[in-house]
This record gives structure tokens, C-alpha cells and sequence, in this order.
């Protein structure tokens, strides 16, 4: 078992892969001129959303919900699916995110 700050280390390295990846995507074209942590609300909803994802069907509902919620806006769905995917990668490194 893991100790807590190993666990807190791994949360900071996912919540960072998640930032960029959705500062990268950037749903209300902010950047450049918006600080790096602009969007990290959003990531930190993604981010402990994706526990309880046991497939990509229900990633995919989750991040539509949260993009929705914030920014009252649709993905196109090539966006949604490379965002979705890299999200996807990023939860099968981390085993508390498989629980």
C-alpha cells in the first residue's frame, strides 16, 4: 500500500498531465494571456470525476457533464475523442484512479 504522500505526489503529477491536456484543448480559446492554472476548477472536477469511470463510455458522459457545466459549450466530438483517449491513458497509469 502506498503512503500518503506518495499518493499525494502521484495526485499533483495527475492533476498537472490534466491541466495541460486541457489547457491544450482550451474550450474558450484563453491562451495565450490567461494564467496557466486558468482552467484547474475544471481539471479538479475531471480529475476526481475519473474515479469513478469504469469504462471509456462513462469518461466520455463524465467530461461532457463537467464541459458542459463550466462552460456551456460542446465538444466536437474529434476534440472529445482525442481529449477522452488522452484522459483514458492518464487514468490507466494511476491505480487509485481504477478503484
Amino acid at each position: 500500500m502506498k503512503k500518503k504522500s506518495e499518493l499525494n505526489q502521484e495526485y499533483k503529477k495527475a492533476f498537472s498531465e490534466i491541466r495541460e491536456l486541457l489547457n491544450d484543448l482550451d474550450p474558450m480559446n484563453l491562451f495565450p494571456g490567461s494564467p496557466e492554472d486558468e482552467y484547474d476548477p475544471e481539471v479538479e472536477e475531471i480529475l476526481t470525476g475519473m474515479i469513478g469511470c469504469e469504462n471509456s463510455t462513462k469518461l466520455t458522459r463524465m467530461v461532457l457533464k463537467v464541459i458542459y457545466k463550466w462552460f456551456s459549450e460542446e465538444l466536437n466530438q474529434k476534440e472529445l475523442t482525442k481529449f477522452c483517449s488522452e484522459l483514458h491513458e492518464i487514468k490507466m497509469k494511476y491505480v487509485w484512479l481504477n478503484k
